[in-house]
């Protein structure tokens, strides 16, 4: 831009790497100057569209995409961007079908990527759900899209579908077998040699099975722990007097970019909780963000056995802990699924302008029954969101000891 400042393909690029820093209100600036140059520069367009989203505009972020698509009607990224705002606001039936696009062009190669190509299959239209058909559910993005989506294929097999699910997250096929949830469960290898029966993406239930805010279809628990577990964790917990809460504070760090920037916070964000109420707490944290323990100043009131726990990475095994625990209170990541398709008690702490699952207002979600939803009031304030969560929880406390 020093050679040429005007150089719209320059100012758009700088406002799209603005946005994955975080930076959105400097990226809005870099987008409306090169949409001053060229109105109809449908790059900027969609980085504007992109960044407004970031400040909480959702609604002229839908429609500055909306015109960057009706300028290009093929343009993937536009479309896919559209369909997550679509979402945030409540509108899943235009959200969802925008969706489809996570799959055209540079949207593919990036965050949205399938766990397997069935070559050899046809892709399922949705349009029957009669017994005997088969169908094998390809899994996609992450730990907590499967555990959140795979609750639909319990519902397909009920109407006599026979219903496999690949993914390539074999930390989860124990807890997946465990919860009765597939047919049969594959690798993408041997998805590969499949030639009968048809496919589709997890993430395109949803639309094919018109699942909606007042159409949640499956509303019951539907991840399983055997008893033995259970037990297991009941006993090595049992010399606990107190109400136990099992906590996360942080998320694949390598993932925070972008729209999931701001989602984590520091462990001694919790130190408000524990001053307020009399409880043990279980630390869930697995990876990125442990080692804050080492430090931690309420590091005293964290459960006898947390040393075990630190050392046990297995979901099924994490599952059990936390039916064993009084309450969860986590941010957004693949623990507050695991709780919420267990039916436990469930505090979701989430940033101002939250990911598109859990839309922009109200302290409860459709996907999970259980859950309770605890929402910054000012962008980057965690601090407020935990004293107001601490407050609720000693209330809580003091009725059941009165």
């Amino acid at each position: 831009m020093a050679i040429d400042p005007n150089f719209v393909n320059a100012l758009s690029s700088l406002g799209a790497a603005l946005i994955q820093l975080g930076e959105a209100q400097e990226a809005i600036y870099y987008c409306k100057k090169a949409l001053a140059i060229d109105p109809n520069f449908v790059d900027a367009l969609n980085n504007l569209g992109e960044g407004l989203a970031q400040l909480g505009e959702n609604e002229e972020a839908i429609t500055i995409l909306r015109k960057a698509i009706s300028l290009s009607p093929g343009y993937p990224v536009a479309h896919k961007n559209l369909s997550l705002k679509l979402l945030l606001s409540g509108d899943y039936e235009n959200g969802l079908k925008e969706y489809e696009w996570r799959f055209h062009g540079k949207v593919r190669s990036k965050s949205f990527n399938l766990h397997a190509h069935p070559s050899s299959l046809k892709k399922w239209d949705g349009g029957s759900h009669c017994s005997g058909n088969r169908l094998v559910v390809i899994g996609e993005q992450g730990l907590g899209d499967i555990l959140q989506f795979m609750r639909y294929i319990p519902y397909l097999r009920k109407r006599g579908m026979t219903v496999a699910l690949c993914t390539v997250h074999t930390k989860l096929y124990g807890l997946i077998q465990a919860s009765g949830i597939a047919s049969e469960l594959y690798s993408p290898e041997e998805v590969s040699q499949l030639t009968m029966g048809e496919w589709l993406p997890l993430l395109s239930l949803p639309m094919y099975l018109k699942v909606r805010p007042d159409n949640p279809l499956v509303r019951e628990s539907y991840i399983k722990v055997p008893e033995e577990r259970i037990s297991y964790w009941k006993q090595k917990l049992s010399s606990e007097k107190r109400p136990i809460i099992g906590i996360n504070w942080q998320g694949n760090a390598k993932a925070e970019r972008g729209s999931t920037r701001g989602r984590s916070f520091p462990l001694e964000t919790f130190t408000s909780l524990t001053e307020k109420t009399d409880a043990s707490l279980l630390s869930l944290q697995k990876g990125s963000g442990s080692e804050q323990l080492a430090g931690c100043k309420f590091l005293d009131r964290f459960v006898g056995c947390q040393e075990e726990i630190n050392q046990t990475w297995d979901f099924v095994e994490t599952a059990a802990m936390m039916l064993n625990c009084d309450l969860i209170i986590t941010m957004d990541t693949v623990v507050a699924h695991l709780a919420g398709g267990l039916g436990r008690p469930t505090w979701l702490l989430l940033k101002k302008f939250p990911d598109w699952r859990w839309g922009m207002e109200g302290d409860t979600t459709f996907w999970y029954p259980s859950m309770r939803l605890l929402r910054q009031r000012q962008r980057g304030n965690w601090q407020e969101v935990m004293d107001r969560t601490a407050s609720a929880l000693q209330q809580i406390v003091s009725s059941r000891q009165a």
